[in-house]
């Protein structure tokens, strides 16, 4: 990657991928994902300024093998007149190109978040962009919250997911070019720590339906539980003995009628931002018959 962004003002996104293998709707699909990191860490730092951001997006080019978007980030209703005189707006479109750049070259040389402490080197680096673009001269500015920078290192991770081996997505602006990794593993526990404000236990009957079975060891099971896909440890050991001395056998398309600890971790606005699942006790095998919705 070489090219360079001559518009201060400007960031560009750009996937390169092989246009002769995959889905192609991968590439779109990152890309949202990727522009809707992007505006969600703009407004993170923006924040604590009291000021509004409008972005501007337009699509310059889709090409084999490239999908390029450009951007222009636009700062307004500034109600301090007095703001204007050192240039307000500009300070702070520089700071967000460069802190963005920060950001993610942070995330690229980086492979793990276990602990928040870790995230000091990357406060560091933000408050270090603040002061080479003197956005420390705005009134009311704080470091961004440590579970913003966390909640969008998890949205950047979801969306580079959709890319296969041969892709890679870059930021390219003035301040600075980064890849942009989703190779950066985000603990539970992290996550948990930092964005949980109340957790919520209950224990049910429930049926599940396998979808992969752990035949060897003591790893995670994958059900289909309700609507969507969960992975669950079995704890029940009796039962888990038996089946792998294939006393119990277990078919295609096999339920299993249990008892399931569910364990939900809300954020400060109520959403869901983790949830772990425990089988406690196997109660028996069901062997689901004709449309396996219904059961559900």
């Amino acid at each position: 990657m070489t090219d360079v962004m001559e518009d201060s003002e400007q960031f560009e996104i750009r996937i390169e991928f092989r246009a002769d293998s995959g889905d192609p709707a991968r590439v779109f699909t990152a890309m949202t994902g990727l522009i809707e990191a992007m505006q969600t860490l703009d407004r993170d730092l923006l924040s604590q300024f009291g000021v509004e951001l409008q972005s501007e997006l337009y699509l310059e080019d889709v090409a084999r093998g490239s999908l390029r978007a450009f951007f222009r980030n636009v700062v307004k209703d500034i109600p301090d007149e007095a703001l204007e005189s050192f240039e307000v707006r500009k300070i702070i479109g520089h700071f967000l190109l460069k802190a963005k750049y920060a950001f993610l070259r942070w995330a690229e040389e980086h492979e793990e978040l276990e602990s928040p402490a870790q995230l000091e080197s990357l406060e560091g680096e933000l408050l270090e962009a603040a002061r080479e673009t003197e956005v420390l001269r705005v009134p009311a500015y704080q470091p961004i919250r440590r579970d913003r920078l966390v909640s969008v290192l998890k949205d950047i991770g979801d969306a580079t997911r959709h890319l296969e081996e041969g892709d890679r997505a870059d930021y390219l602006s003035a301040a600075g070019n980064a890849a942009i990794r989703g190779n950066l593993a985000v603990s539970e526990d992290a996550i948990r720590e930092l964005l949980t404000s109340d957790v919520k236990e209950s224990a049910s009957e429930q049926t599940l339906l396998v979808k992969k079975p752990d035949y060897i060891g003591r790893s995670k099971w994958s059900f289909r539980y309700q609507t969507h896909v969960i992975e669950a440890r079995i704890l029940d050991e009796n039962w888990l003995a038996q089946f792998h001395a294939q006393q119990i056998a277990l078919q295609p398309g096999d339920g299993l009628r249990v008892r399931l600890r569910e364990v939900f971790y809300y954020g400060h606005f109520g959403e869901v931002v983790s949830a772990t699942y425990e089988v406690l006790e196997v109660l028996n095998v069901v062997h689901l018959i004709g449309d396996q919705d219904a059961l559900f």
